[in-house]
């Protein structure tokens, strides 16, 4: 025999003006014993013929108040939404400030009595508003909580957010992964680093942006007073001995760790203003041989 044990207020609220009208049951329970119809177990029937009304079971303590309480409200026979709510110690408020709405629709608001989505939280901003906890297993290289995007008639997961929990030292360290779907497998494709490595983002693949801004202090130092300028014929041999510029990593460092954008845009404007103080000093030298020479056709 299955019996259903009920411990509550049962509290009959109109939205309008919040009176009550209650009975209680002192130092009882509430049993209902083995319902048979469905889906009848315990029902609030109100026959309210027109106009926003709301009906909740709540908990209270001392006769006042509602510690938790779940209810609906409606505008005649149209349900608004159910809700959830409670730790008021004013009676009948719940309905106006749930902590959880269920729209008619299937939305969910969290905060929210109007919820856009299937989920909407709501709060106050810097408050937070959503997180997902796991435990910390001992595996730095295993991912600890997943975020998946599914499309679910075909039972494909298409993307991923992934965090990871590299160490506990020093207050803990952590990231995030991002994956994609590819040919039936999730590849990873940006990772957000913060221990043990330098680099802070990996991308697995080509990175395609309109603009890309990059701080830099720049080159001018070249254009100083007391920068050292290599004569030409030293350039050269410098070239000829290690088959790159001076400054610039050779094609094989390159090559195995990659460059870094900064320092390299950094160098180029280097290499650049050097060429163009060189271009500047062969034009003097030019000038100066053209001179000669004009003055040597005019003593002729």
């Amino acid at each position: 025999m299955k019996t259903i044990f009920i411990v509550f207020v049962l509290s009959i609220t109109t939205l309008s003006s919040f009176a009550q009208t209650t009975h209680t049951f002192n130092n009882q329970s509430v049993i209902v014993r083995n319902p048979n119809v469905y889906p009848w177990g315990v029902n609030i029937n109100f026959d309210y013929s027109a106009g926003r009304w709301g009906r909740e079971f709540n908990i209270s303590y001392n006769g006042t108040g509602n510690l938790f309480s779940f209810g609906a409200v409606a505008d005649g026979p149209v349900l608004d939404y159910g809700y959830i709510g409670g730790n008021n110690q004013t009676d009948g408020i719940n309905a106006s400030y749930p902590w959880m709405t269920f729209k008619p629709n299937g939305n969910i608001g969290i905060g929210s009595l109007a919820p856009k989505a299937r989920l909407e939280i709501f709060n106050t901003p810097n408050q937070g508003h959503l997180i997902l906890s796991a435990n910390d297993n001992q595996n730095a290289e295993l991912t600890r909580i997943n975020i998946d995007f599914h499309v679910a008639d075909q039972n494909h997961t298409v993307g991923r957010i992934a965090s990871y929990y590299s160490n506990s030292a020093n207050g803990g360290s952590g990231g995030l992964k991002f994956f994609m779907r590819k040919e039936g497998n999730l590849i990873e494709t940006l990772s957000l680093n913060s221990a043990g490595n330098e680099v802070k983002v990996d991308v697995m693949g080509t990175l395609r942006a309109n603009e890309i801004i990059v701080e830099s202090l720049g080159a001018d130092f070249v254009f100083a007073d007391d920068y050292h300028l290599r004569p030409l014929k030293e350039l050269e041999e410098f070239i000829i001995e290690n088959k790159h510029l001076p400054e610039v990593a050779p094609a094989e460092s390159m090559a195995k760790n990659g460059m870094e954008v900064g320092e390299m845009q950094v160098i180029l404007l280097q290499k650049i203003e050097e060429l163009t103080l060189y271009i500047i000093d062969l034009e003097k030298k030019y000038t100066k041989l053209q001179e000669d020479f004009d003055k040597q056709n005019r003593e002729k």
